[in-house]
């Protein structure tokens, strides 16, 4: 504000005055305000005036929501609450002095406007403005299972991720599914960031299908025999039995079983593929007393042939006892813990060293099967001379 005229003056009131005994006073009210100012000349004569300071309020400046947007895409800005407008920084801005610029960046910025209205009034506002910058993406490699198996599938790269078809997957939705496919199939997956960047991958899952085998039903088989095991099967690359012991070979279709004791035999079988199956069969082995073979009559004459009385067979780990009788129970021969099929260890006719008339003797073998259960076997033995 500026008075002349006088000599001395004085402002009132005094708020938002620089100074009230000035003539040129700085005024900064926060409202519009009605000054007075009086002055008095070198010869003490008087006068008054006044002035109206207004003050226009700022102007409201929006230069929006913060927002997002896509690398490389363009993105229109709009500022409101000014007649004028200047935009900080201007890089990647179609223009820095207008309302509605559009902006291309590749990184997230945060933008100034400043805007000045009618009365040249001036206020700013801020705007941060989120770039999805586009990522790389990556998706399962195709693969292959055996049906009945499951898999995990993934996707990287992504804000959100959809896959199809439906069927066999745990979830249609999310970076990692399990896949259960019944068949060959073919899955597709849609990538996404955000609203900006749309990829698509594809993964095909080989389903192949299993082999089958039947090992037959459970057998029975007199110990010290075999029995050949058959199996009928299908889609079949090699096969692998278990346990060995007994067994002719153990990589074959059907192999030879002599176990020595009642044994499950399991067979796992595999495809040229790598998928499997098994199934197993059970060979019970009995111990009774026809596996051990005695003759009715003996010879002891020196000739070689059939001079010796002795315990025959198969499928016992040994004898624990073999006794001769009399027809009126005078035990007359008696080997304890012999080997079987071993004449050594037989009777040659004789007791007490000298040798017997023919007649019909008793005779009685205790012995242990292959599988540890005893057995007793008893009969009557003709010596003829």
């Amino acid at each position: 504000m500026n008075a002349t005229g006088a000599k001395s003056y004085t402002w009132s009131p005094a708020n938002g005055l620089s100074c009230t005994n000035c003539a040129n006073p700085v005024a900064n009210p926060v409202s519009t305000t009605i000054y007075n100012v009086s002055g008095v000349d070198s010869i003490g004569c008087s006068a008054t005036d006044n002035m109206t300071v207004t003050v226009n309020p700022l102007p409201v400046i929006d230069a929006g929501n913060d927002t997002t947007g896509c690398e490389g895409q363009p993105l229109q800005l709009n500022a409101t609450g000014g007649t004028n407008y200047i935009w900080m920084p201007a890089t990647g801005l179609s223009c820095s002095a207008c309302a509605n610029p559009v902006v291309i960046i590749d990184s997230t910025t945060s933008f100034r406007v400043n805007g000045t209205d009618s009365n040249g009034c001036n206020n700013f506002d801020d705007i941060s403005v989120t770039i999805i910058n586009r990522q790389n993406v990556s998706y399962s490699k195709d693969d292959s299972l055996c049906i009945g198996q499951e898999i995990s599938l993934f996707a990287t790269g992504g804000t959100s991720y959809t896959w199809w078809p439906a069927e066999g997957l745990s979830n249609t939705q999310g970076e990692n599914v399990q896949a259960q496919p019944a068949t060959t199939t073919m899955y597709r997956v849609i990538i996404k960031q955000g609203d900006c960047f749309t990829d698509t991958g594809y993964t095909t899952i080989h389903v192949f299908n299993l082999p089958t085998i039947d090992a037959g039903q459970d057998k029975e088989l007199r110990g010290g025999a075999d029995i050949r095991l058959e199996t009928r099967s299908t889609n079949v690359a090699t096969y692998l039995w278990s346990p060995a012991d007994g067994l002719s070979c153990t990589g074959c279709s059907n192999p030879v079983a002599s176990p020595r004791r009642s044994t499950t035999y399991k067979v796992l079988v595999t495809s040229l593929q790598g998928c499997t199956a098994e199934d197993d069969v059970t060979v019970y082995v009995t111990c009774s007393g026809d596996q051990v073979f005695i003759p009715n009559t003996f010879t002891p004459n020196n000739d070689g042939i059939n001079d010796m009385f002795y315990p025959q067979g198969k499928g016992l780990t040994n004898v624990l006892r073999f006794s001769v009788y009399t027809r009126w129970g005078e035990l007359i021969f008696d080997r304890q813990n012999i080997p079987l099929n071993d004449p050594a260890y037989g009777w040659n006719g004789t007791y007490k060293g000298d040798p017997l008339k023919p007649d019909v003797f008793v005779y009685v073998v205790r012995a242990l099967c292959d599988d540890g259960q005893p057995v007793e076997i008893k009969g009557d033995i003709s010596l003829i001379r």
